[in-house]
């Protein structure tokens, strides 16, 4: 009887490309990494490796996709919306040192800015983690090619989504309608647009967040509240659930220390 290895080598290349074009970002790599043919085969880039973390983080254990946006919460009651239980086992990816790690070792921009943030279950970031984008090319150059023109076509396409959310955004922040019955038509048009857009554009920069430690290795933190750049003090928001006091440290680095 033949074995599965041979019959795999066998198979005409368009049914084998087409097998792994089923397979997820986290699949992908591992069989890439069944054999040293297999890896020259798949060959998998940077952008591969981030996909599977991307992937990863997404999983039951580390915390899964965020819940369906709920129009009207803001940054604190979705704080502790989430509860001190949901926040123990929430991990992110780190696309610079290219490790899963606990909440607390990210800042409020990476963990809650609409880019960097986890995106939401019924969203098209979650659904893209389903499949791998891999298709085959002669070389690295060329994958790496396709994938910069991918990029820039689903960038088209999110364009127009941000730029409505930017706009009710800042209708929120700076508008006032004196009037009463026009101040809540534009405010019911307004969340409207935010149902719209939010679970669309939300986390589609997942591979630009960074760690506290790798943003420190980079100089990132050189306007502070306080410590300075050879010892930052990230502040946070304040929240029981998340089990912090006054600000995130480096892990273990005086933990209990107040602002000055």
């Amino acid at each position: 009887m033949a074995s599965t290895k041979s019959i795999l080598y066998t198979l005409p290349s368009d049914i084998f490309n087409e097998i792994i074009s089923w397979l997820d970002p986290i699949s992908l790599i591992g069989f890439s990494q069944a054999s040293k043919a297999l890896r020259g085969y798949v060959n998998p880039t940077e952008w591969d490796f981030q996909q599977r973390l991307l992937a990863l983080e997404l999983l039951p254990e580390y915390g899964g996709p965020e819940p369906d946006y709920k129009p009207g919460r803001d940054v604190h009651a979705e704080i502790n919306y989430r509860g001190a239980t949901r926040w123990a086992k929430n991990k992110y990816a780190c696309c610079g040192c290219m490790k899963i790690l606990p909440h607390f070792m990210f800042d409020d921009g990476a963990l809650f800015s609409k880019g960097t943030r986890k995106p939401f279950v019924s969203g098209p970031e979650t659904q893209r983690m389903v499949f791998t984008s891999w298709k085959p090319t002669a070389t690295t150059e060329g994958r790496m090619s396709m994938i910069q023109r991918q990029a820039m076509k689903f960038a088209s396409a999110a364009e127009q989504y941000e730029r409505r959310y930017d706009e009710s955004h800042n209708w929120f922040e700076n508008a006032w309608e004196p009037d009463r019955i026009t101040r809540e038509a534009l405010k019911a048009e307004h969340l409207q647009c935010f149902r719209e857009t939010t679970w669309i554009i939300t986390g589609r920069a997942r591979h630009e967040r960074r760690c506290i430690e790798c943003k420190f290795q980079q100089q990132g933190y050189t306007n502070l509240l306080c410590g300075n750049p050879n010892a930052p003090i990230v502040t946070c928001y304040r929240s029981e659930n998340m089990r912090l006091t006054f600000n995130w440290l480096f892990p273990g680095l005086l933990p209990k220390m107040r602002m000055p």
